[in-house]
Protein backbone atom coordinates (compact mmCIF):
# COMPACT_ATOMS: atom_id res chain seq x y z
CA UNK A 1 0.00 0.00 0.00
CA UNK A 2 1.30 3.58 -0.82
CA UNK A 3 2.06 5.91 2.16
CA UNK A 4 -0.57 8.09 3.03
CA UNK A 5 0.71 11.70 2.32
CA UNK A 6 1.10 14.29 5.36
CA UNK A 7 1.77 18.07 6.10
CA UNK A 8 1.75 19.57 9.50
CA UNK A 9 0.43 22.88 9.89
CA UNK A 10 -1.36 25.12 11.80
CA UNK A 11 -4.99 25.90 11.64
CA UNK A 12 -6.44 29.01 12.94
CA UNK A 13 -9.90 28.47 14.99
CA UNK A 14 -10.81 31.91 14.01
CA UNK A 15 -10.82 32.48 10.41
CA UNK A 16 -9.98 29.68 9.01
CA UNK A 17 -6.35 30.21 7.93
CA UNK A 18 -4.13 27.44 7.17
CA UNK A 19 0.13 28.12 7.52
CA UNK A 20 2.41 25.65 7.03
CA UNK A 21 5.23 28.39 7.68
CA UNK A 22 5.64 27.10 11.27
CA UNK A 23 4.44 30.43 13.11
CA UNK A 24 2.30 29.89 15.87
CA UNK A 25 0.11 32.87 15.27
CA UNK A 26 -2.32 33.46 12.53
CA UNK A 27 -0.53 36.29 10.68
CA UNK A 28 -4.03 37.62 10.18
CA UNK A 29 -5.63 38.13 13.25
CA UNK A 30 -2.92 36.83 16.06
CA UNK A 31 -5.41 33.78 17.16
CA UNK A 32 -2.92 30.77 18.38
CA UNK A 33 -2.62 28.17 15.62
CA UNK A 34 -4.04 24.63 16.09
CA UNK A 35 -1.69 21.67 14.81
CA UNK A 36 -3.25 19.87 12.21
CA UNK A 37 -2.67 17.61 8.87
CA UNK A 38 -2.83 19.86 6.46
CA UNK A 39 -3.42 17.29 3.71
CA UNK A 40 -6.38 15.66 5.80
CA UNK A 41 -7.75 19.27 6.18
CA UNK A 42 -7.67 20.09 2.77
CA UNK A 43 -8.75 16.85 1.36
CA UNK A 44 -11.67 17.20 3.71
CA UNK A 45 -12.22 20.73 2.37
CA UNK A 46 -12.38 19.71 -0.84
CA UNK A 47 -14.84 17.31 -0.40
CA UNK A 48 -16.80 18.83 2.13
CA UNK A 49 -17.56 21.71 -1.02
CA UNK A 50 -17.41 18.43 -3.95
CA UNK A 51 -14.16 19.35 -5.15
CA UNK A 52 -11.39 16.98 -7.02
CA UNK A 53 -7.96 16.24 -5.19
CA UNK A 54 -4.96 15.37 -6.80
CA UNK A 55 -1.64 14.36 -5.03
CA UNK A 56 0.81 15.82 -7.48
CA UNK A 57 4.30 13.52 -7.63
CA UNK A 58 5.72 15.89 -9.79
CA UNK A 59 7.73 19.21 -9.64
CA UNK A 60 8.47 18.30 -5.85
CA UNK A 61 11.27 20.95 -5.77
CA UNK A 62 8.72 23.78 -6.65
CA UNK A 63 6.39 22.44 -4.30
CA UNK A 64 8.73 22.26 -1.50
CA UNK A 65 10.24 26.07 -2.20
CA UNK A 66 6.22 26.78 -1.90
CA UNK A 67 5.02 25.55 1.62
CA UNK A 68 4.56 21.68 0.15
CA UNK A 69 0.98 22.49 -0.76
CA UNK A 70 -0.75 24.62 -3.30
CA UNK A 71 -4.44 24.65 -4.67
CA UNK A 72 -5.61 25.41 -8.49
CA UNK A 73 -9.03 27.68 -6.90
CA UNK A 74 -11.48 28.94 -10.22
CA UNK A 75 -14.22 30.38 -9.17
Amino acid sequence: MPERPALSAGLCPTCGHLSTDGGRKCPLDGQTLAAVDAVEYATEEAARQSAGVVVSRYELGWLHEHGDIAALLRW
